[in-house]
């Protein structure tokens, strides 16, 4: 008989949430023409972004296909993406140790959600691998 598992649950809700995020952004931001990966020299290293989410909005996930230049800084040598202009301009007038300490933390952030995602596909793997034995037997 089937039952309903809290963790199951649990794991699909995370999941849907991370979606969502993931495709929500700044919707009073226009979206400029270019991109910013589509640079002349066509070089990989000069697209690539250290951020794979907004520093300021950190909910907010980078695509780097989409990001335009003017959503762009260079910060200490590297390339800098921001979910919308307005995220650009708190940029620009924050300190360089207020932008070294949001960097860190969104790194820390993706890392950590990271590991809890594995973490969780984990459980829910052993707890499916419970249910099979179970409902073999």
């Amino acid at each position: 008989m089937y039952q309903k598992n809290p963790l199951l649950i649990m794991v699909i809700l995370v999941l849907a949430g991370s979606v969502f995020i993931t495709f929500t952004g700044c919707d009073n931001d226009e979206q400029p023409q270019v991109p910013a990966s589509s640079s002349s020299a066509g070089s990989e290293s000069e697209s690539a972004f250290i951020n794979t989410r907004c520093p300021i909005m950190p909910q907010h996930a980078i695509d780097p296909e989409s990001v335009t230049e003017d959503r762009v800084r260079e910060y200490h040598g590297q390339r800098v993406a921001f979910c919308c202009s307005q995220c650009v301009e708190r940029w620009d007038q924050i300190t360089d140790e207020e932008k070294d300490e949001l960097l860190s933390s969104v790194q820390e952030m993706v890392d950590g959600a990271a590991e809890q995602m594995h973490d969780m596909g984990e459980d829910a793997a052993e707890h499916m691998r419970h249910m099979t034995e179970d409902a073999t037997e």
